[in-house]
């Protein structure tokens, strides 16, 4: 896997051309060398009395799962900023919740998601390349293996040792031979270390075996014992019997029965002519005749009718035979009595099967060599056999034994992962009965924004994992098939499966992200829509048709989950990829081989996040394409498209925004929330990205075909992005402020405003300081933090309400728990950049909800 996903080189050259270049443009000076113009006032906050409960908060309403989760962040991030663990993990909770619901995602096979099946392509042409070199060496080390078993067997001495356990120890001496002539055959080293390997697997166990069989039939004393020990070692053995065997067995199992219930003279002349049966003519002469020579002659003249009579209690048979049976043969037997009747019986009966067993035994040691001989060939032509159906089919085998590897370390879950989520769900949330969440949604398609958000959620899961848990192991698979159904691959046939992202306003063309030359082309741009179909858990169905939209909220949570998840899967980094993925080797998949090869990690990191940052930059890449959601603002006054922007023109750029696509083009109202949700992800790239200069990843440093590292495209990337994050930090503090320092919610390319755009809401600004407090800390700007300080002191002075003791609508209209939820994070990050008796009144606002958000079950 690692060698192919060369192709990722440059990761779509990454990112630096991701942002609109203004190195050869000089921006206007950002509202530098001055503070905020604004003061804050005294809100006269009431003095809540000791003991006070905190004022009613709950949720009940049906929301979009990305909702959910950005409350869940919003409540890790509130209680780290407020250095309030339990409100921490109370969010981290809330993600734990949704997830411990099976009916909130789509579930999916391990062994048939996407990353088995792109390691399988991966490494389909070096396995087949590997297993053809194999393939002809085996062929070569057979007549050699062979000739040298059978040369040992001419060599071996004859036995001398007596009994059953003397006969294995020279069996197992034999075994010793073998292995102590392999280095002697002049094998190839993988085959020579494979066939020792397999000689040790297959015989350590079957010698270990055969003792404690050998151990117990020492210790049997009934013939039905006896049986019961060789029954199990032909089950043990899966020894194949012949007919007669068969038979045998089964006479002797009757046999052993009769002589247990035997109790009078007439059971005791039933056994004997049921071992008389048993016999062939000659062993009866043998062994009967010497014993008892009257009961031999009597049995001898019987006929099978009258044998069959004389066995069944009353039947005399003939006159003379009746009178023989009633007067000479019974009374012997009773005579000499049924106990010693029975253990003589059981003696000679034991006696007789310990002497064909040892004779079998001698038999099988003295063809040990030609046995080993058959074995082997048998064993090396089903094992080229099995390898020529891996080198045909790779897919196949790799899914065979996926599946069983799956189940194993997934045993709760039977091998299956927890793919993409619904859509919606009905949130219960309040001081009075614990957290419930309901489905109000089926699982039909994919929603680009929940996509995101659910990416960004679950890494949270993976930073914060549990003892080594079965859900973190499903996490961490699931996080990785989701990277990799963003991506699109290959399968094992060379078809393009396609990628999550998919095309924004063309259709002739898929992203197929082994080819960057191809995909950084400018008229093609990928993106996952704000609905998709899919075709099962993870992959998007076969020539889907789907609806051109492509939001600007769910390019944000994209690009924010994507990034989000760099954070684990950064190589230079530890996280708990090691703990949980690490130690998992390609190895543990099969046990058919056993090679040093397969030491290495199923899941290499650095192979992942080289992967991760390709998904990510297909996204940025968008920007500067024909299909870009962004445009600039021009010191001229005119709005270009970044594409348009980067073909070359004589404007100075100023400012930045993002849009909609509907039907792949470009619409013309922009939300102030989506420009600072984008701020807000591409400051998560950046950050995540923090330390990618001690990256270990080959794939980023190797050279491409230009000549370059790859790493100095993502260095240089950077910088760029924290360019475009200037212009977008421009457009919200200067093109979306009111003469009252609060933001407008929307604005329109055309120049004409929104309808309804007067309503100023309390959650715009929120989302307009947390980006401006963010874009300061990218960018080192102070004037972005001094227009957050400015939009805080207009809400105190416009929309505080001393009534509801929190912040409300410019129309008056309370905030729903999302918007309170939302608020209250954004003013903790801004806090501490506050004087301190603006930092003192925040936080007696701030209190009672927090203590209310706490009192949550």
């Amino acid at each position: 896997m690692k060698a192919n996903l060369y192709i990722l080189i440059s990761i779509l050259l990454v990112v630096t051309s991701c942002a609109p270049k203004l190195t050869e443009r000089a921006f206007a000076p950002a509202k530098t060398n001055f503070s905020p113009k604004g003061e804050d006032v005294n809100l006269n906050l009431r003095l809540r009395e000791f003991g006070e409960a905190p004022p009613e908060l709950s949720w009940q309403e049906s929301v979009s799962s990305a909702a959910y989760f950005d409350q869940a962040e919003n409540m890790m991030a509130l209680g780290e900023n407020q250095n309030l663990p339990a409100l921490k993990s109370k969010g981290l909770s809330w993600i734990r919740h949704f997830y411990s619901q099976p009916e909130f995602t789509r579930w999916g096979e391990l062994a048939t998601g996407p990353f088995i099946r792109l390691a399988a392509s991966q490494t389909e042409k070096e396995v087949q390349i590997t297993l053809n070199d194999v393939l002809l060496e085996m062929e070569d080390a057979r007549p050699i293996m062979l000739s040298h078993v059978l040369a040992l067997g001419e060599k071996m001495a004859p036995g001398i040792q007596i009994g059953l356990p003397g006969l294995l120890e020279q069996a197992d001496k034999f075994t010793q031979l073998v292995l102590l002539d392999i280095p002697k055959m002049g094998l190839p080293t993988i085959i020579a270390e494979g066939f020792a390997s397999e000689l040790v697997k297959t015989t350590k166990p079957l010698f270990a075996d055969a003792h404690v069989l050998i151990q117990d039939y020492a210790k049997v004393q009934t013939l039905s014992e006896a049986i019961s020990v060789i029954d199990r070692a032909i089950l043990k053995f899966q020894i194949t019997l012949e007919p007669a065997t068969t038979k045998s067995l089964y006479l002797g199992r009757k046999l052993a029965r009769q002589i247990e219930t035997m109790k009078d003279g007439q059971d005791g002349l039933s056994v004997l002519i049921a071992v008389w049966e048993m016999l062939t003519p000659q062993e009866r002469e043998e062994k009967l005749k010497p014993a008892n020579y009257e009961l031999y002659a009597f049995l001898e003249n019987q006929s099978a009718r009258e044998l069959e009579c004389l066995k069944k209690r009353g039947c005399l048979g003939g006159p003379v035979d009746g009178v023989v049976k009633k007067l000479f043969v019974m009374p012997k037997i009773e005579k000499y009595g049924v106990a010693n009747l029975k253990k003589q019986i059981t003696d000679e009966t034991l006696a007789y099967v310990h002497s064909e067993i040892e004779a079998m035994a001698k038999d099988f040691v003295a063809n040990i060599p030609k046995t080993f001989a058959d074995n082997i060939e048998t064993a090396w032509l089903a094992k080229a056999m099995r390898m020529v159906a891996v080198r045909d089919d790779l897919q196949a085998y790799v899914t065979r034994v996926g599946e069983v590897w799956a189940k194993k370390i997934l045993p709760q879950s039977e091998g299956r992962v927890p793919g993409f989520e619904i859509n919606r769900v009905q949130v219960n949330a309040s001081r009075k009965q614990a957290l419930s969440l309901k489905a109000d949604t089926k699982n039909e398609e994919l929603d680009g924004e929940v996509a995101g958000s659910a990416l960004a959620a679950s890494s949270h899961l993976l930073e914060n994992p549990e003892s080594r848990s079965e859900a973190d192991l499903r996490t961490a698979f699931s996080q990785v098939n989701k990277l990799v159904a963003f991506a699109g691959y290959r399968d094992t046939r060379n078809k393009l499966v396609p990628a999550l992202l998919a095309p924004v306003a063309h259709q002739i063309k898929l992203l197929d992200i082994m080819d960057f030359e191809a995909a950084k082309d400018a008229n093609f741009s990928f993106r996952l829509p704000n609905k998709m179909p899919l075709a099962d858990a993870f992959h998007a169905a076969p020539e889907s048709e789907y609806q051109r939209s492509f939001s600007a909220s769910a390019l944000s949570a994209q690009v924010r989950g994507l990034s989000r998840l760099l954070r684990w899967t950064a190589d230079w980094r530890r996280s708990s990829f090691e703990t949980v993925l690490g130690g998992i080797k390609a190895q543990d998949l099969t046990q058919d081989a056993e090679s040093p090869s397969l030491q290495q990690p199923l899941f290499p990191k650095d192979m992942i996040f080289a992967l991760n940052v390709g998904a990510v930059s297909v996204l940025l890449q968008d920007i500067q394409k024909k299909s870009s959601p962004v445009f600039m603002l021009t010191i001229e006054g005119n709005a270009l498209s970044a594409y348009e922007y980067t073909q070359g023109t004589a404007e100075t750029a100023v400012m930045a925004g993002v849009v909609d696509l509907e039907n792949g083009k470009p619409t013309q109202i922009i939300q102030t929330r989506e420009v600072a949700r984008l701020i807000l992800a591409l400051a998560e790239f950046i950050q995540a990205m923090d330390g990618v200069e001690q990256t270990k990843s080959s794939v980023l440093l190797t050279k491409n075909i230009h000549g370059t590292l790859p790493l100095e495209a993502v260095i240089s990337g950077k910088k760029e992005l924290r360019r475009l994050i200037v212009a977008l930090g421009n457009f919200l503090s200067t093109k979306m402020l009111t003469p009252q320092s609060l933001l407008l919610s929307a604005d329109s390319l055309t120049g004409k405003r929104p309808t309804g755009n007067s309503l100023l809401r309390v959650e715009t600004q929120a989302y307009g300081i947390q980006a401006l407090v963010k874009a300061h800390e990218i960018s080192g700007i102070d004037s972005y933090l001094w227009s957050a300080q400015e939009i805080y002191y207009a809400m105190n002075k416009t929309l505080f309400s001393v009534k509801e003791e929190f912040y409300v609508n410019s129309d008056g209209s309370r905030l729903s728990f999302p918007e309170k939820l939302t608020t209250l994070r954004a003013l903790s990050e801004l806090k501490s950049s506050l004087p301190p008796e603006s930092q003192t009144q925040l936080q007696k606002v701030m209190n009672p909800w927090v203590h209310a958000l706490l009192a949550i079950k």
